[in-house]
């Protein structure tokens, strides 16, 4: 954090992009944090261990392809001008809520576990579904918006 004598020192142009930034920074935070505990809920909810095909991880991360997708296009054309709530629900919640970190230790566990097909099996899935879900987000807010507006 900079002390205060620094803030000082800083052009009015500097403090205000300092600013902005910081706000965006809190949003992404506080929406990052909703997602986590949100992700973390689920994980407990459902529990598996290492070796097990981790279907929650599977769910989350393609739910939250569909909602990045479908979401994300939404609030862009409906709500162009708050910039916050698109950081905090996108970079945030969203970013939060998936797990690319998790889905790749979450392979190898089942390839350690020897059950190297289900791990290329889970590996494929999570990214051709994925990729399909946040797909199908996107096209289900353009159809949304389009009968919205026609």
């Amino acid at each position: 954090m900079l002390s205060a004598s620094i803030y000082v020192v800083l052009s009015p142009t500097r403090r205000r992009w300092l600013r902005l930034h910081a706000t965006i920074a809190s949003a992404v935070a506080v929406g990052g944090a909703v997602g986590g505990l949100l992700r973390h809920g689920l994980v407990l909810a459902f529990p598996y261990t290492p070796g097990q095909v981790p279907y929650v991880i599977l769910t989350i991360n393609v739910v939250g392809a569909f909602v990045l997708g479908a979401g994300g296009r939404w609030l862009v054309h409906t709500y162009p001008e708050h910039r916050l709530v698109r950081y905090a629900l996108t970079t945030g919640l969203m970013g939060a809520f998936t797990t690319f970190s998790t889905y790749a230790l979450d392979a190898v566990h089942l390839a350690d576990a020897g059950a190297q097909a289900a791990a290329l099996g889970y590996v494929a899935a999570s990214l051709l579904v994925g990729l399909l879900a946040a797909g199908l987000g996107l096209a289900t807010a353009e159809r949304l918006l389009n009968a919205h507006t026609s």
